[in-house]
């Protein structure tokens, strides 16, 4: 993905986030739980990879 394919990724993201209201939610909140269905392939797979190195890590200094 080129860098101005990032950036058109990162604006429609934004726009269909923004059409989104949820009572009482932050919208940072809306962002974190959608990026998920965004994300394809290899990107996908970082990302739940980088979710299990964060709770791995948690779980780590939980027991330290």
């Amino acid at each position: 993905m080129g860098l101005e394919d990032a950036y058109l990724f990162l604006r429609e993201f934004e726009e269909v986030c923004s059409i989104t209201h949820f009572p009482n939610i932050h919208v940072e909140v809306v962002r974190m739980k959608l990026i998920h269905f965004a994300l394809k392939d290899s990107v996908k797979r970082w990302m739940y990879g980088l979710v299990a190195m964060l709770l791995l890590g948690m779980i780590l200094l939980d027991y330290s």
